[in-house]
């Protein structure tokens, strides 16, 4: 089932993709369920987790269309990781926090919940961040040379531990015509 707006996002679709991928872990944030998961991988070296930036409590317009990483999905990304002993921590999201500009302007851009995140995720050590949005690919190794954006109050430093940003092009992605 699904509905359409062009304004905006609607519960019900938000619904409808929870009972329809019910294989995803419900271990998230009461009301994520099958929305925003972690694993770890067989062996127990590797660490995943899924962050929805678009929960939905209510239908709702978003003129930012990065979303947003609410205070929720913060807290319980942290007590996920303090329980993992993995090596390797893997993190997937729809938006990237670091937009590529090619010959036209992204339609939104990462907010202070973006630099939040990838404060955390800097600070664990987290081996990369995949995600979508845009369309086009990219692997970019975010690095002390660039600086948090947008910058927090008080003022994050720079980063420290080279993570790797994985943008995927997902539909509509033309081919790769060179080095990324």
């Amino acid at each position: 089932y699904h509905e359409h707006s062009s304004y905006g996002f609607l519960k019900v679709n938000q619904v409808a993709f929870q009972n329809s991928f019910t294989e995803n872990p419900a271990n998230g944030p009461a009301g994520y369920e099958h929305l925003t998961y972690s694993f770890t991988a067989l062996g127990g070296n590797a660490f995943f987790a899924v962050l929805d930036p678009y929960y939905l409590t209510l239908d709702t317009t978003h003129e930012d269309l990065s979303g947003i990483i609410d205070d929720s999905q913060m807290q319980w990304l942290r007590t996920q990781v303090s329980q993992s002993n993995a090596t390797h921590k893997f993190l997937f999201n729809h938006a990237p926090y670091y937009y590529v500009i090619n010959d036209t302007a992204e339609p939104s851009a990462a907010n202070q919940s973006y630099t939040k995140l990838w404060a955390y995720i800097d600070s664990c050590k987290f081996d990369f961040f995949a995600c979508g949005h845009s369309h086009l690919y990219s692997r970019r190794t975010i690095d002390s040379s660039i600086v948090p954006e947008p910058q927090t109050v008080p003022p994050t430093p720079p980063w420290r531990n080279n993570v790797v940003q994985l943008l995927n092009g997902t539909c509509g992605a033309g081919p790769s015509t060179g080095p990324i």
